[in-house]
This record gives C-alpha cells, structure tokens and sequence, in this order.
C-alpha cells in the first residue's frame, strides 16, 4: 500500500487529508484507535508489509494485539510468525503464549496447533510432550491431518500401536505420506493390526505414486527451456602457413 492510497482512505473514512507521510501514519493509528473498520484491515495490511514501521518489535505486536481484539484472523498468524522468530522481549512473548492459549482453550484451531509445536519443541516453553500431545489430540479431533501424525507418533512410542494404527489410518484418508509410510511398516511386521502384506504393499504403492505425481507437477511447473534464435556466425580464419626451409 503506497502512502498515496494511505491519504486517500485517511480523506475518504476520517475527512482529513494529512500534509506528509508521517501525519498520515499518526492520523491513522489515531483513526483505528476510534474503531474505523476500513482503517484497522489497512492498517493490519500495512503493518504486514512494513509500510508503517513502528518503532520496535513490542510495538508492532501491539498493533497486533488490537487488531486481533477486533477479530482479525491474519493479526494471529502474523503473532505467530513473529514469536516463532523470535521477535520482541520476553515479557511481550509470554503475552502472545497467554493470549494463544486462551484462543487454542477456545477452539481455535490454528492456536491449538501453536500450542502443541511449542510444546513439543520447547519454543520459549518447557519442552513438554504431554503437553504437546494434549494440544495435537485436540487438533487431531477436529481433523487436522498433521496433528493426527503427531498423535500417531506419540502412542507409537510408548507402543501404543492400537491407538497409534487407528490414528495412521485418520490421516492416510486425508493422503499423509508419512501415515502411508507408517502403515505399510504395521501391516508387515503385524504391530496394531494382524499382518497382511497385501495391505502393506498398497501403502507402499500408494507412496510411489504420490512420489509420481509430485515428479510430473513439479515438471509442469519448471520453465521450458527453448533454444536461442540468435545464430551463431562463424568467422572464417585462414590457417597461417607453415613456412618450410629450403634445403
């Protein structure tokens, strides 16, 4: 968003028309703290793409934290991607972990996710894996395939193969590679189901042809190269002679 189309929905939603960049961009925080619509989804636009920079991390995260109050769904995956990266002090850390935790309590999917790799991985958080298990499984409920690997994985290591195996197949319907991987493993060597090398060669074939498929779109995605039209004109050199003695 350039400064001019900041000015103009500064002149069209507020009926002001700053002299410079600088007043546009006070103006408009000014503007989204009155609770103009048009003007909080720009700003949030605005800030993504650092167009209004504001002074330091904290800051920006601020603007966030507004944004997201008024239900802005892009405000929490740019939180996100800001606290997986490592920006802003720790006290404004743990508030974007409090915050994420009230939505994942609420069902919110994508923070039930956040919660679960923080956890697992110990992102700014006691690493915890049930803990991390207690998010994944409420993810994995609500059908997020890459959660349900994760609950798989889980009851796989502590053997758990009965509940490992159920979970595998939920996201092997959803075509996860790794569930397919898992379940030909189970099917050979008989670890949560009865053994049946049928079963356990279709999950391998089903890994080749994803394999396949990801080969051919990745081909039709690769720019053809055309060979140049410029033609190359060779010059013509005469040999130099070789001057012999005359004996």
């Amino acid at each position: 968003m350039t400064a001019k189309e900041i000015f103009d929905i500064l002149s069209k939603e507020v009926g002001i028309i700053p002299e410079k960049e600088e007043d546009a961009q006070e103006w408009f925080k000014n503007a989204y703290k009155q609770g103009n619509e048009t003007v909080q989804k720009a700003l949030l636009e605005l800030l993504t793409y650092d167009v209004i920079r504001p002074i330091n991390d904290d800051e920006k995260i601020m603007w966030l934290f507004r944004t997201v109050f008024h239900g802005k769904q892009e405000s929490k995956k740019e939180l996100r991607r800001m606290y997986y990266e490592g920006h802003g002090e720790e006290t404004t850390k743990k508030e974007i972990v409090d915050f994420l935790n009230k939505e994942a309590t609420n069902n919110d999917l994508e923070s039930i996710i956040f919660m679960g790799h923080i956890h697992h991985g110990g992102f700014g958080v006691e690493k915890n894996i049930d803990i991390a298990h207690h998010w994944y499984h409420k993810a994995a409920k609500k059908g997020d395939a890459g959660a349900q690997i994760a609950v798989a994985d889980y009851h796989f290591n502590k053997k758990e193969y009965n509940d490992a195996y159920n979970w595998y197949h939920k996201a092997a319907e959803q075509n996860k590679r790794t569930a397919y991987i898992r379940l030909s493993m189970m099917y050979k060597l008989g670890l949560g189901t009865e053994v049946n090398h049928e079963k356990s060669y279709f999950y391998r074939n089903k890994i080749k042809e994803e394999l396949n498929l990801k080969r051919k779109q990745e081909a039709k995605r690769k720019p053809i190269a055309y060979p140049s039209t410029k033609s190359k004109i060779r010059t013509y050199k005469p040999k130099s002679k070789k001057k012999h003695e005359k004996r």
